[in-house]
């Protein structure tokens, strides 16, 4: 009777080690899923990507505002050439 006691206890320890070692690779296999889409995420992070569109509109807002400036300032340097000689005509 002992012996077959021990023969169960020995099988049911057989088991609780076969589940924890189930339940083990389980967990090490969900973490290493949640860890490559964590890292999939982080690849393809819009604010990144936002923030990169974000720069280079920035800069082609500030080129074109000094190309606006520029043109701006020789039309009003054209204008005043022209109102300097139609005052000068007059007189």
């Amino acid at each position: 009777m002992a012996d077959a006691i021990a023969r169960r206890q020995q099988r049911a320890d057989d088991l609780t080690y076969r589940l924890a070692a189930r339940y083990e690779r389980s967990l090490r296999a969900a973490r290493q899923r949640v860890d490559v889409a964590s890292a999939r995420l982080r690849h393809f992070d819009l604010r990144r990507v936002f923030s990169g569109l974000r720069r280079e509109i920035d800069a082609h807002q500030q080129g074109l505002a000094a190309a606006l400036r520029h043109f701006m300032g020789q039309r009003r340097a054209r204008l005043e050439q022209s109102l300097q000689a139609l005052t000068n005509f007059r007189r």
